[in-house]
C-alpha cells in the first residue's frame, strides 16, 4: 500500500482498533437475523477488496472496517456455534472447528498468492452468500 516500513506499526493500529471495535460490537450484531449478518460480511468484504485495488495508506480505513465487521460477524457466528453444541462435547467440537480455522487461514494465504485480492474477495462474497444456510438451525 506504500506505507514507508518505519510506519507499518502506526498503520496496523487502526486496523486492530477496528477489530476491537467489531468484536465489542459483536453483541449488538448478536440480534441480526442470519441474512443481514451475511450482509454485513458481504459489505465488508467488498470494503476489503476495494481497499486493495486502491493500493494507497488511505486504504487502510476500508481495512479496518472489513476487519471491524469480520470480527463481529466471527464472534456472533462462533457464539451461535457454542449455543448449538452439546456441553458434553463442547470442548472438542470448538477444539476441531479452531483446527479448521487455522487449516483455513493457510489455505487463505494460498489463494491470496495465487489469486490476489481478487480471489480472496470471491471467496468472501461466496462465504457471505452461504452464511445464512450454514447458520440454520437444524431441527
Amino acid at each position: 500500500m506504500g506505507v514507508p516500513v518505519t510506519l507499518v506499526p502506526v498503520a496496523d493500529l487502526p486496523i486492530v482498533l477496528g477489530g476491537v471495535v467489531g468484536a465489542g460490537l459483536a453483541g449488538r450484531a448478536a440480534g441480526l437475523r442470519n441474512g443481514w449478518l451475511a450482509a454485513l460480511l458481504a459489505v465488508s468484504v467488498l470494503l476489503f477488496a476495494g481497499a486493495g485495488l486502491v493500493g494507497q495508506p488511505v486504504a487502510i480505513v476500508g481495512v479496518a472496517l472489513f476487519y471491524g465487521g469480520y470480527r463481529a460477524v466471527l464472534a456472533v457466528t462462533d457464539a451461535r456455534l457454542q449455543d448449538r453444541i452439546d456441553s458434553s462435547s463442547r470442548a472438542t467440537v470448538t477444539s476441531v472447528a479452531g483446527m479448521g480455522s487455522d487449516v483455513a487461514t493457510i489455505g487463505l494465504y494460498g489463494l491470496w498468492a495465487l489469486g490476489g485480492i481478487t480471489a480472496v474477495a470471491g471467496l468472501g462474497l461466496l462465504l457471505a452468500v452461504l452464511l445464512p444456510v450454514l447458520l440454520r438451525v437444524r431441527r
